[in-house]
């Protein structure tokens, strides 16, 4: 409820932040006209401010990554919309099918010690510094037609700054008071990095899945490598611990937001219930709605990983397993990996030797 209050109280002040500062960009166009009129008896076309707000997104990502550099952290890539640069031996450019926007830069650190302050309000900054210059050039050019491109410029920069303003300084305020907080955000960068690189958690090192405080288990960053730790505790044969910390996972109440968490527990806490011989709460809810909802394609061998613990630990119906065991091996030669959770449970079943593991 705290919570609640508290996004409702942030949501109106940005409210009230953009309906001032378009009422102060209103009152300055009709001074202007009442002391310019010849400037405002043609009408003018806004076109001239494309080229200012495209300048002003390519260098937003542009000053972050440079900001960062300076600040130690690894450039990993920089996108805008379509075009992309990465870094692995060398600089590649390339163009991507799916737009996406911003700089993704590894932290120095990954004990909560790396600089954070200035990588994150330099974006902010910029759109401040890009306000403050359009408004210095409409007192400049104050007699020329260009003013009322420049108010357009001077209103949608600002606009940006006052939208972006609260989540920005709420994430530094947040990073400043907890060491926990920047713990999981570097961590939870170079778990991402890993994992678009095609790694897997297993394989990574152990200080970026140390556990955090319970106070802290809501919090999206904290909750995002909590269920990294899990799959990386199923991977190393620690179901028990893995369950403990999908529990958080399913008693999220269902939403835009959560779903996908919920579905993705309870996939999870499916095989940890067949290997680890615990009450088959997460079997029995896999017809849930949750996960009928759209699901990323990497998920399908969860899911019938799922099914196929199901079938066999549940249903005991070996007839139903044989049916779901065709494509489950594509996906897992599609992976090229995961073959040890369906040999384990293989083996609890009764189908494979023990050994056969080895």
């Amino acid at each position: 409820m705290k919570e609640r209050a508290f996004r409702l109280l942030r949501t109106l002040a940005c409210v009230a932040g953009v309906i001032g500062w378009a009422a102060l960009c209103l009152a300055i166009r009709a001074q202007h006209c009442a002391s310019y009129p010849a400037l405002y008896a043609v009408n003018r076309s806004s076109l001239l401010l494309l080229p200012f707000l495209l300048l002003a997104l390519l260098l937003l990502p542009a000053v972050q990554a440079l900001v960062g550099l300076r600040c130690g952290y690894s450039f990993v890539r920089l996108s805008c919309f379509c075009v992309e640069i990465t870094r692995t031996d060398r600089l590649r450019l390339r163009w991507r099918k799916q737009p996406a926007y911003g700089a993704f830069m590894l932290p120095p650190r990954t004990d909560g010690a790396s600089p954070y302050g200035a990588v994150l309000l330099s974006p902010w900054l910029l759109i401040v510094a890009c306000t403050l210059l359009a408004g210095l050039l409409m007192i400049l050019l104050r007699q020329s037609a260009m003013f009322r491109t420049l108010l357009l410029a001077f209103w949608a920069s600002g606009t940006i700054a006052i939208v972006t303003a609260m989540d920005t300084f709420s994430r530094v305020l947040a990073f400043h008071r907890s060491r926990d907080l920047r713990r999981a955000w570097e961590c939870g960068l170079h778990i991402s990095a890993g994992l678009e690189a095609g790694g897997h958690v297993e394989d990574m090192p152990e200080a970026w899945f140390l556990p955090y405080p319970e106070a802290l288990a809501d919090h999206p960053l904290v909750r995002l490598n909590n269920f990294n730790r899990a799959a990386r505790l199923i991977d190393q044969q620690r179901e028990q611990e893995a369950y403990g910390l999908l529990q958080h996972f399913l008693r999220l109440e269902p939403g835009r937001q959560t779903y996908p968490l919920i579905a993705a527990a309870i996939l999870n806490g499916a095989f940890c219930e067949a290997l680890a011989g615990l009450p088959p709460r997460c079997l029995n809810r896999l017809e849930d709605d949750v996960l009928k909802m759209p699901l990323p394609p990497q998920w399908e061998y969860a899911r019938l990983l799922a099914r196929y613990a199901r079938a066999l630990f549940l249903r005991h119906d070996e007839a139903e397993a044989a049916a779901i065991l065709p494509a489950l091996e594509t996906e897992i030669e599609k992976q090229g990996r995961r073959r040890a959770i369906l040999v384990r449970l293989q083996e609890k079943a009764g189908l494979l030797p023990q050994e056969s593991n080895q």
